[in-house]
This record gives structure tokens, sequence and C-alpha cells, in this order.
């Protein structure tokens, strides 16, 4: 059936414990979901999600498995990562998807809320959208 194991840069607990003493931007916080990723909606019914938390940390599901890892905060420039991965087989379509998903938070370096839009973008270093996101909870 499914096989899942951990991937990235360091194990479970290491995550976590970058995320310290990280003031993350209040209009961050909370639950988002992704509508386009790269300019590219997302796969029907198939839910990117990604949690800011106080903590300095984010979690979600990039469609298929469930990411988390620590969040580094500069004024507004952001950093998302090393995250953990677990891996389950999934149909390639949503795997591509969280692929493309995992990459624009590895390239995320600033954000901007539309507030009249309730929506979220993650920006590059070069102020490109890498992803939009729109409030979940």
């Amino acid at each position: 059936m499914f096989a899942c194991l951990v991937s990235a840069v360091g194990a479970f607990p290491s995550a976590r414990a970058h995320a310290q003493d990280v003031e993350v931007p209040l209009d961050l916080l909370g639950n988002w979901k992704a509508e386009t990723i790269d300019g590219v909606p997302v796969v029907a019914d198939v839910l990117a999600l990604l949690e800011f938390e106080e903590a300095g940390t984010v979690d979600g599901n990039g469609g298929c498995n469930q990411i988390f890892g620590p969040l580094r905060t500069e004024g507004r420039n952001i950093r998302i990562g090393p995250l953990s991965v677990t891996r389950k087989a999934c149909p390639p379509e949503v795997l591509n998807q969280e692929k493309a998903f995992l990459k624009a938070l590895n390239a995320t370096r600033d954000f901007k809320k539309l507030p009249a839009e309730g929506a979220l973008l993650l920006l590059d270093g070069q102020g490109m959208e890498v992803g939009r996101f729109v409030y979940a909870d």
C-alpha cells in the first residue's frame, strides 16, 4: 500500500529545534490553502495547506505528504525550512504538484498580503510570486 518515510535535512526533532525566539509576523499566522503554485492552479480536489505557527514553525500538507520545519524571519524577510517531509506513494500529478509546492516554499523570501481578497502571496528573492494562498481557518 503506502510507504511512509521521512526525508529532509535533519530528523523530526531537529526541524523543531531551530524554531526558537522567532518573531513571526502576525499577518502570516494561521492556516493557508494554496490556490496557485508558481502561477499554476492546484490540482482539483488536492489540498496543499500551510500553517504558520507562533512558535516559529510551519506545518502542512503538500497534497500527499505531511511537511513541517522551522520558519526564520528577519524583518519581513522569511525563510521556510529545511522541511521534513513524509514520503507516501501518491498519483504522479499529486506528487508533481507537491514537488512544485516544496520548491516554492524553499524559494520564499518575502510575502505580501492582499486583505481585500483574503490572500497571501509568497514571493521569491526577486519579488516574483511563487505561491498564492487563501486563509483556511
